[in-house]
């Protein structure tokens, strides 16, 4: 969901190709692992793999600063956008 807010627009189509292509491949080598990982050690060490394999991740996460966007419409106030929100239901 973040691809697009990683590379410029022109390049969102390729950027999105190589994301699908990265995960289709993590589809289909990741159970082997994961299937090496139990045979040599058990099920404890793949979740633990599965787990400290999030580590970096996470670190990339909570250093990433996404560019925001000024708002162009003021602040609605509570009620207000709670009525808005159940119009728009009805």
């Amino acid at each position: 969901a973040s691809v697009g807010d990683m590379v410029p627009r022109a390049k969102v189509p390729a950027a999105v190709a190589l994301n699908s292509m990265g995960f289709n491949i993590t589809r289909s080598v990741g159970p082997a692992i994961g299937g090496i990982i139990v045979a040599a050690a058990g099920a404890a060490a793949a979740f633990a793999a599965n787990a400290i394999s999030y580590i970096g991740l996470i670190a990339v996460l909570f250093r990433w600063k996404p560019e925001v966007p000024a708002p162009t419409l003021p602040r609605e106030a509570l009620g207000a956008a709670m009525g808005a929100g159940l119009r728009y239901v009805a």
